[in-house]
């Protein structure tokens, strides 16, 4: 529900490929220190698969949330119960999510549209994998890309100097995790 600061829903508007329902800025202040999001759904006229566009910026949230704001109906059930277990702590300064393109289509396999969402992380502590040391301290950038997940940038592990790092998971529906560092 947006706040009182959202300028509200427009009124729905017949373009020449279908109709668009609504376009809105929310804005979502709760957990979150801002929010920002336009989303504008058109529904063709012809009767396929309703197109979603989203941009949105955020700031200011804990990393134990990121679950929360992933389209955790899309993958498989062991991701997300690896996020759930893995992400101990942080803060995320800033983010940007846009997704773009055909609902039925996500995650764009074929490139229908995409998905994206990039967020700087401050003060993380994470459990990559169950028994093995905790990364702390860690300081980076992650990125959602689709069905992929890239991150890089500093840590520690077991009290030893700040070391780079970069992973990722090149499909998250095979969720096959890569860590260098």
């Amino acid at each position: 529900v947006p706040d009182t600061r959202s300028p509200g829903v427009s009124a729905p508007a017949l373009t020449r490929g279908g109709i668009n329902p609504a376009t809105s800025t929310w804005y979502v202040p709760a957990r979150i220190r801002s929010c920002a999001s336009t989303i504008t759904v058109n529904v063709p006229v012809d009767g396929s698969a309703p197109r979603l566009e989203l941009e949105s910026r955020l700031s200011g949230f804990d990393t134990t949330r990121t679950p929360a704001y992933l389209p955790v109906g899309e993958l498989p059930a062991p991701v997300v119960a690896w996020l759930d277990r893995a992400i101990l702590r942080g803060q995320v300064t800033e983010a940007e999510v846009a997704l773009f393109g055909p609902i039925d289509a996500f995650p764009f396999d074929n490139g229908e549209g995409q998905f994206r969402a990039r967020f700087s992380v401050e003060d993380g502590a994470m459990s990559y994998v169950e028994g093995w040391p905790i990364a702390e301290d860690i300081r980076g950038e992650a990125e959602f890309v689709n069905a992929g997940f890239f991150a890089r940038g500093t840590g520690r592990l077991m009290r030893s100097d700040e070391a780079d790092f970069e992973g990722g998971v090149a499909d998250m529906r095979e969720a096959i995790l890569s860590v260098a560092g």
